[in-house]
């Protein structure tokens, strides 16, 4: 609302018939009454500007109320605002998490039923073996016996024969010798005649008695050798049944060496298919590499020089064996390829190391710069290098989880049992971090799968310690030494019951 002027016009018009009063001329009395309107008027307008002012002060509070009112308004759109968000955010993560824990379980159900459909057919694999084995010895031993009884029928029907041409024999003999008496007899004089029938007859027993003790002679030597036969086929018979196991033991040993040899040679496919696949791999990052050099080469030729590249060239220039601690080793770390590129077309030395003693192959590996990485190695670098934990590039690789650069290291002859102070190598790394192909990469190009760190521990106890059932599996795949204990006594049989993973 506008304030109101003391000159309105009301005051106006009030002045102006006073001013025409005293003009004219008017009597006292007229005189005293024009005043005392002029003075009601102007008392009316003084009220009039005091309500005015009043006015003005109130409007002037409503606006400061009604600007605290939109201000607090505000402010509390704010909070709830804020209030729904955070609501918001709460329920995303619930969700998330939930989502998380569903995935978790679902993946635990599918290795629970493959590890199940696994030992169905191992059992039904085993089954079937011994269901063949017993169907072997059965009919082992049943042709043994058929050959047995065949053996046993064969001897009694040779002992029969002979017995029937020993009993022929003696009969024919002892016709013989009667006839041969008998024409003694008749030949010799009557006279004789008793003393020769005397004679015969003492003859006759005698014979008969010593073809009686031949007799029983021969029958207890038939006796015997039938005894002796008999246990000659018994022990022919153990014998062929011992060898006959024998060959089926030699047979099942021959299978399982053909099996081992089947394995063997399907692992050493599996190898050079995946040493194969990392070739291709490597080649085709560095048909990457190449054009990105290509690309970033083109790049630099439209660019001006950048103020840390020109200042890191002149320093490599001047002394490149202590070229730019700070400015290199934080391009490097940042992935500033021009900059590394400079610095060794400048003549800088590729093994060069910061104050803390940390190779630039180091850094590059530890931030994972796949391109930078293969610039220094080109260049020279010693890709077994050391910082001053006595961890190498590959170890700082296989902690971060590089798996193309763990790869381009072991291509470029990166000792894969290379160890740190504390005695650890690359594949523990990958192991107490579960990247599987990591330790896959590192079994192929040899890693020692049994060696110990400072405390006695493998990879296999970092996997099983925490909790890396699949890269427990594939150690253990591999070869790893089930029985290793640690410094402190500890077993891998007892770690892998308490964190509930099987090792067979």
């Amino acid at each position: 609302m506008a304030s109101r002027s003391p000159f309105s016009l009301k005051g106006i018009a009030a002045a102006a018939i006073l001013v025409p009063v005293a003009v004219l001329g008017l009597t006292e009395v007229q005189q005293r009454l024009f005043q005392k309107g002029g003075a009601s008027l102007a008392l009316i307008n003084a009220e009039r500007a005091a309500q005015d002012a009043l006015a003005k002060v109130a409007a002037n509070d409503l606006a400061a109320k009604l600007a605290r009112q939109r201000t607090e308004l505000l402010a509390q759109q704010e909070r709830l605002a804020e209030e729904q968000r955070q609501e918001t955010e709460n329920r995303l993560a619930e969700e998330r998490a939930a989502l998380i824990a569903k995935q978790e379980k679902l993946a635990q159900q599918q290795r629970a039923e493959a590890e199940a459909k696994l030992a169905m057919e191992k059992a039904a694999l085993i089954a079937e073996q011994e269901r063949l084995a017993e169907q072997q010895r059965i009919e082992a031993e049943a042709r043994l016996a058929a050959e047995r009884a065949a053996l046993i029928a064969e001897q009694e029907k040779i002992a029969a024969q002979q017995r029937l041409a020993a009993e022929a024999k003696l009969a024919e003999e002892r016709a013989a010798l009667i006839r041969e008496q008998e024409t003694l007899a008749e030949a010799k004089l009557a006279e004789e005649k008793a003393k020769l029938v005397a004679e015969q007859k003492k003859i006759a027993e005698q014979q008969l008695a010593k073809i009686e003790a031949e007799l029983a002679e021969q029958k207890a030597a038939l006796i015997a050798e039938q005894e002796k036969l008999a246990e000659a086929q018994r022990a022919e018979a153990e014998r062929k049944r011992a060898a006959e196991q024998e060959r089926l033991v030699r047979e099942q040993e021959r299978a399982a060496e053909q099996e081992r040899a089947a394995a063997k040679a399907k692992e050493e496919a599996d190898r050079a298919r995946l040493l194969a696949e990392q070739e291709r791999i490597a080649k085709e990052k560095r048909a990457e590499i190449e054009a990105a050099l290509a690309a970033e080469k083109a790049k630099v030729l439209a660019k001006e020089q950048s103020t840390s590249s020109v200042k890191v060239a002149a320093v490599a220039k001047t002394n490149p064996s202590s070229a730019g601690d700070d400015a290199l080793f934080q391009a490097v770390e940042q992935g500033e390829l021009t900059t590394l590129q400079r610095f060794l077309k400048a003549g800088g030395d590729p093994n060069i190391k910061n104050n803390r003693g940390e190779p630039l192959l180091t850094k590059a590996a530890w931030r994972g710069q796949y391109i930078l990485a293969s610039q220094l190695i080109d260049a020279g670098a010693d890709v077994n290098a050391t910082d001053s934990r006595g961890r190498a590039p590959l170890m700082h690789a296989s902690i971060g989880g590089h798996t193309d650069l763990v790869r381009l290291l072991l291509s470029a002859e990166a000792n894969p049992d290379s160890k740190a102070r504390d005695g650890k190598t690359p594949l523990m790394a990958s192991s107490w971090n579960n990247y599987e192909e990591i330790a896959q990469a590192l079994i192929t190009a040899g890693a020692d799968l049994n060696a110990q760190d400072n405390n006695g521990r493998s990879a296999l106890f970092y996997a099983i310690s925490d909790g890396h059932a699949s890269v427990a599996r594939l150690l253990g795949q591999n070869g790893a030494d089930t029985a290793i204990r640690d410094l402190e006594g500890n077993t891998l049989a007892n770690l892998a019951k308490e964190k509930g993973i099987n090792l067979e």
